[in-house]
């Protein structure tokens, strides 16, 4: 909790100043680190552990951030309720996720799951570079 209060200022700060392509790309490759330092932390470090919560909390703060505030960049103001709905509701599948972990870890390995977390996070990574910045956008356009 501390590492996604912290980060709260970073990120709107970065949202405020530099835009929200910024906050999805900086976020997600902060979202890389938490696969590699998880598997380092079978090493029995206990500040690994540490730092591993306070890298998920930076984490899950910034995707939060920046995916909310693009959206609302992005869509048109009066629909902007219907894209907020339709978001939640195409990401319910993603509340199975930590079942799904949950076997992965049971019936193969920690290391495996690690795996698998990390290749959807690069591969996220590597998509938002494909992202358009809207204020450059609007800015264009008026």
């Amino acid at each position: 909790m501390l590492g996604s209060v912290l980060s709260n200022i970073l990120w709107a700060c970065l949202s405020d100043f530099v835009g929200n392509k910024k906050v999805i790309q900086i976020s997600t490759f902060t979202g890389l680190l938490v696969p590699v330092i998880a598997f380092m932390t079978q090493f029995k470090n206990e500040l690994l552990y540490l730092l591993l919560f306070a890298i998920i909390g930076f984490f899950i703060a910034g995707r939060t951030i920046g995916k909310t505030n693009y959206l609302l960049d992005i869509a048109p103001s009066k629909d902007r309720p219907i894209y907020i709905s339709l978001t939640g509701t195409l990401l319910f599948p993603v509340s199975l996720f930590p079942l799904i972990g949950g076997l992965i870890t049971q019936y193969i390995s920690y290391n495996t799951l690690f795996v698998i977390t990390g290749i959807p996070i690069l591969l996220g990574f590597i998509l938002s570079f494909n992202l358009k910045e809207p204020r450059t956008i609007k800015e264009n356009i008026l």
